[in-house]
């Protein structure tokens, strides 16, 4: 199998034969690569022009998730951070240590979104390339779904009910 300009560089980097590539150098190889790989699995599992848009939109949805999460947690190791270093302006033990535990993980999380942001941009490219317009979310349903009810609704779905049969219960004497 013949491979890319775009295919050598991106195996170049990862096996780290090109010294002189900068961040910014990689971020643009590694984002072409994953594009054409996406385009290829668009391509291999959408069958019928409905099932490639949803191929494509899964990708771009899985990125969107994985990057609400890591911000998630971008917020949580960033309040443990601070929280430490208030622990140690009041003198407790084991302040630092909490504070580079905290530190060493919400700089893991900033390299991983960045990751993350990358796949994302490169499925929104795919997305595009293969289904032959702009990504847009999908809208929010606007009415519940009334065959999932909350714990809530079904007691008090329960408790009227019972209201009614005691009601009728005292009218009939039974």
């Amino acid at each position: 199998m013949a491979r890319s300009k775009v295919d050598t560089k991106a195996l170049n980097e990862a096996n780290n034969n090109d010294e002189t590539m900068n961040d910014a150098t990689a971020a643009t190889y590694a984002m072409d690569y994953a594009t054409i790989r996406f385009g290829e699995l668009i391509n291999l599992f959408g069958g019928t022009e409905w099932q490639t848009e949803n191929v494509a939109r899964g990708f771009v949805s899985q990125a969107e998730y994985l990057i609400g999460n890591k911000q998630r947690q971008i917020s949580k190791y960033d309040m443990e951070v601070r929280i430490a270093e208030d622990n140690k302006e009041r003198g407790m033990a084991m302040s630092q240590t909490a504070i580079e535990k905290a530190a060493n993980l919400l700089e893991s999380c900033n390299i991983e979104l960045t990751d993350l942001e990358l796949y994302y941009e490169s499925a929104k490219k795919a997305y595009s390339a293969t289904v032959g317009k702009k990504y847009e979310p999908l809208k929010k349903r606007t009415t519940p779904n009334k065959t999932h009810r909350t714990a809530a609704q079904r007691l008090a779905d329960q408790q009227a009910e019972q209201a009614r049969v005691d009601a009728d219960v005292k009218k009939n004497g039974k």
